[in-house]
């Protein structure tokens, strides 16, 4: 199975990743593999997504950084041990 989620398209993946509506499943989705986790953090779309899911569309130029923005209002989430609590299931996020 895993040889063949490794031939997905990295546009598609990417595209699947955006469509994930919270954090506990963009985690989630991003441990799956080497290529789910490249396609949740190394595009913006997937954070531009949750961001504005969660917020207001920001009042700046193009090229406002989605993925830091959403980082630095879930800090907390980010770190090591809350990560790995909402893998296990045990955060209400």
């Amino acid at each position: 199975m895993s040889s063949l989620v490794g031939e997905f398209p990295i546009e598609l993946v990417e595209h699947i990743a955006s469509e994930l509506e919270t954090l506990r499943d963009v985690v989630s989705f991003s441990r799956v593999c080497n290529l789910f986790y490249t396609a949740v953090n190394c595009n913006q779309t997937v954070f531009r997504t949750l961001f504005l899911h969660l917020y207001e569309r920001p009042r700046v130029p193009e090229g406002y950084d989605y993925k830091t923005a959403f980082r630095r209002r879930h800090s907390d989430v980010f770190e090591e041990d809350v990560l790995r609590d909402i893998i296990l299931g045990k955060s209400a996020i």
